[in-house]
């Protein structure tokens, strides 16, 4: 915890790297190969996109009504990868940082002294 009376900020950064992963399971049917080349992040990002899934509190449940869902603000998908994070190429680990800052969705969240 950082002590009111400090001269010092602190900052900390939460990254949550969620499905960065590719599939390589021979059990995908056909018709879903485009996940032996993309990872599950950006198939979801792209699903989100066209309104086929809806994200976390978003989600249309039995007790909400359409106007609701009609009025919530549009999805703005991101560019960031998460095999760019793990590549362990510098280059592209500064390039997923920079799109999760950009385009945060509950993955990349900044703290100034616990706040």
């Amino acid at each position: 915890f950082a002590d009111p009376m400090a001269k010092h900020n602190v900052i900390s950064v939460e990254i949550k790297p969620k499905a960065g992963y590719i599939t390589s399971s021979p059990l995908v049917s056909p018709k879903n190969r485009c996940k032996y080349n993309r990872t599950r992040y950006s198939l979801q990002q792209q699903l989100m996109q066209r309104g086929h899934v809806q994200k976390g509190w978003r989600r249309k449940i039995d007790q909400q009504d359409d106007s609701e869902i009609q009025n919530s603000k549009p999805f703005t998908p991101s560019n960031y990868s998460p095999l760019d994070l793990f590549s362990g190429n510098i280059s592209q680990i500064q390039t997923a940082l920079k799109d999760l800052s950009i385009h945060m969705q509950n993955n990349f969240r900044v703290f100034s002294n616990g706040t």
